[in-house]
């Protein structure tokens, strides 16, 4: 929450871009004072969640080109912003930003983040 409230008050923009469904990153939004979430969308059926997807699982390259739509979309240098990451599916994302940041990343990750001479950070 620290990081988060330390980008807002630098005048960043905070979003939130996750595999995760819409509704658990909107509950987790609110907490974080995050307006832009964006996560995986569920199908729906007569008002139910079918248990599919109502579009592409925002997973591996497809989170990268949803990141750089977003930027375009909002007039946001990719170069100048920051990106904080788990696992390493997110690779190719993290390689758009020019202030990527590995998160208590997995095995491969951290692999990656020591051949790219990215940061890593654990939180407890």
């Amino acid at each position: 929450m620290a990081r988060v409230r330390r980008h807002q008050a630098a005048g960043h923009l905070v979003a939130l871009l996750s595999g995760a469904p819409p509704f658990l990153l909107a509950l987790l939004g609110q907490l974080l004072g995050i307006a832009q979430v964006i996560g995986t969308p569920l199908a729906v059926e007569d008002g139910a969640y079918t248990g599919g997807l109502a579009g592409k699982h925002l997973y591996g390259p497809e989170k990268a080109v949803l990141a750089a739509r977003f930027a375009r979309q909002h007039a946001v240098d990719l170069a100048a912003s920051y990106a904080y990451a788990d696992h390493h599916s997110d690779a190719r994302f993290l390689l758009l930003f020019g202030h990527p940041v590995c998160v208590n990343p997995t095995p491969r990750l951290r692999r990656l983040a020591a051949r790219f001479g990215w940061p890593v950070e654990t939180f407890r």
